[in-house]
């Protein structure tokens, strides 16, 4: 017994070892390398004659090599040891094609076909060495040959399909894609990621192709597969509308507005929330029992947040928070309404900025759900968060504190360290951020903002009085309160803070007085770095700003082309070039008539 054993080990060591000399040579394959390839191969099929893996390896660095007498021999090989494969054949009549002896390398697989009609293997893979030959024609000849003689082997069409799309040649992998379709319509899945992954240029190709698929969807007769590729098509490339119509005519009492309820999760994504909506509100329209109505309620909900923060407009908010009631009120067990009562204190918080009111509503959510940890915890955050804007640091560290799981804890922490930052004592802020890293790693979520935050802390000994105006500002806009930060700043740059900080306070003020429509003010915040000597390292930055000023706020396209143009004369190794040659193109492109 100990003996077999010892064997059979040896011998599992033996093929492991076979397989890792086998992946070396295929590394040098793939890089070309045949000559190295064949010092491994050659002994190895040498140890383990008749061995497919080998043999195939073997052959290809022969083929490459075209070392076409020792493919001959090591077909024959192989043939003796298994003399009733076709492949063999197959082989050899590539080496033949290879040796430029096309005729006979062509009569030698139209001879294995006839001998092996009946297997539709030997038909793919003489399609492939045709096809590996570049003999596209005939490869696609002998496909639809193996379709005529085998019409039950339905997956030979997308075989086709495949075929076509490998060589870029869409129209006709359309074509057999949706006759595969048509005849195996449950599978249209595997055609929808082959069509999708067509490399098209948008502004050439789309609409052509758009217009065979629609043919061939014609051709489907109202085959509901056939208007989902369709739909497929028309989201990846932008087509949201068209895509909606083909979902809304989809849905019915079986299909339960499945459809729309990922085509809506799909265009959210893409912040395209006012279409996403309107899927949504379909499918709680017209199906209000099925199973997927509650979600459509949270994504609808999500929805308006989203569109009451894109238009700045508190009616959709208003539209959130009764979705929210609604589903409360219908609902009160399902475990997705607990993840809608939070957004129901981020409605109140950002949209009514009633922070007593969101408060209450997450500490409710973290006592109602107090079994449910993530739920707690995030409830908990939120709730310290919205301290922080009320103005009671205190508090708001004492709720932090009841944050431990580790994925809210990293967040929670850092609101710490914004406390500790506020309230001046700077030790303590670097203890909660060393503590993250330490955690988290550089990789962690709040990492960016963790090393931002030790980054400003390096100005307390060179800049401590401006330091402390710049945390101010930074807390008055946690709370919203945008010209008074500008104040703040303006408070910080009247100590004269070094450069390496006085070009930070700088930018933050012209970005809040943008924000505020405050364009003058903004444009001569950057003219400050413009005129300040110690700074025109920033400069190209903030003539970059300027222009962006003039070009999206102002529509002064004139003053815009002048400030790009400058970027590109005076900062040829800008960051900046790129971008500002690109608005350049843009601006006469959109303005034909505009002399500069």
């Amino acid at each position: 017994m100990y003996a077999q054993n010892n064997r059979n080990n040896t011998e599992a060591q033996r093929k492991a070892a076979a397989q890792r000399q086998l992946r070396q040579a295929q590394k040098y394959q793939s890089r070309n390398q045949h000559e190295n390839a064949l010092r491994i191969l050659v002994p190895l099929y040498n140890r383990n004659p008749g061995n497919m893996q080998f043999y195939s390896a073997l052959l290809d660095s022969y083929f490459q090599l075209s070392m076409l007498p020792s493919a001959e021999q090591l077909i024959q090989k192989q043939r003796e040891k298994n003399p009733g494969n076709p492949r063999y054949d197959i082989d050899y009549g590539e080496m033949r094609f290879r040796a430029n002896d096309k005729e006979s390398a062509r009569q030698i697989w139209d001879e294995v076909l006839k001998k092996h009609i009946d297997n539709v293997g030997v038909f793919t893979m003489v399609a492939n060495v045709m096809a590996r030959n570049r003999l596209d024609d005939d490869a696609a000849e002998v496909y639809m040959m193996a379709f005529k003689h085998h019409p039950e082997k339905v997956y030979l069409l997308k075989s086709l399909g495949d075929f076509y799309r490998q060589r870029l040649k869409y129209e006709d992998a359309l074509k057999y894609y949706f006759d595969y379709v048509r005849r195996e319509p449950e599978n249209y899945r595997n055609v929808i990621r082959q069509i999708l992954s067509f490399k098209l240029d948008e502004e050439t190709q789309v609409e052509p192709i758009l217009k065979i698929i629609s043919e061939e969807t014609k051709k489907s007769k109202g085959l509901a597969e056939a208007r989902i590729i369709t739909a497929k098509f028309y989201q990846k490339y932008r087509r949201y509308e068209d895509a909606l119509m083909i979902y809304k005519a989809l849905e019915n009492k079986e299909t339960q507005g499945k459809y729309l309820l990922e085509y809506g999760s799909a265009v959210l994504s893409d912040s395209v929330y006012n279409l996403a909506l309107s899927a949504y509100n379909t499918v709680i329209e017209r199906f209000p029992d099925a199973n997927n109505v509650l979600p459509a309620y949270l994504g609808a909900a999500r929805c308006n947040m989203a569109l009451a923060s894109k238009n700045n407009d508190q009616e959709y908010a208003r539209q959130a928070a009764e979705i929210i009631k609604k589903v409360q009120q219908e609902y009160p067990r399902h475990n997705q309404v607990a993840q809608l009562s939070l957004l129901e204190g981020d409605i109140y918080r950002q949209f009514f900025f009633d922070i007593d009111k969101a408060i209450d509503t997450y500490l409710q959510v973290a006592r109602k759900y107090n079994t449910q940890s993530n739920i707690r915890e995030k409830a908990y955050r939120k709730a310290g968060e919205s301290y922080i804007i009320r103005g009671d640091l205190e508090k708001a560290d004492e709720i932090l504190n009841r944050v431990t799981s580790p994925k809210e804890k990293p967040q929670a922490a850092y609101l710490q360290a914004k406390i500790a930052y506020y309230q001046g004592n700077y030790e303590d802020t670097r203890a909660h951020l060393s503590t993250i890293l330490k955690v988290e790693g550089i990789a962690g979520k709040v990492a960016n903002d963790v090393l931002a935050l030790q980054g400003i802390l390096l100005h307390e000994s060179s800049a401590p009085e401006a330091l402390k105006f710049y945390a101010q500002a930074d807390w008055l806009l946690m709370q919203e309160k945008k010209s008074e930060a500008i104040s703040k700043l303006q408070n910080a740059l009247d100590l004269q803070p070094p450069g390496h900080f006085k070009i930070r306070i700088l930018f933050d003020a012209a970005g809040l007085a943008s924000e505020i429509g405050e364009y003058p003010t903004a444009l001569e915040y950057c003219n400050q770095v413009l005129t300040d000597e110690s700074l025109k390292f920033y400069a190209d930055e903030a003539i970059y700003i300027m222009a962006g000023i003039f070009d999206f706020k102002l529509n002064d396209y004139a003053k815009a082309y002048e400030l790009y143009d400058r970027i590109l004369a005076e900062f040829s190794d800008s960051q900046f070039v790129l971008p500002a040659r690109d608005r350049l193109k843009d601006i006469r492109r959109k303005n034909p008539d505009f002399t500069p």
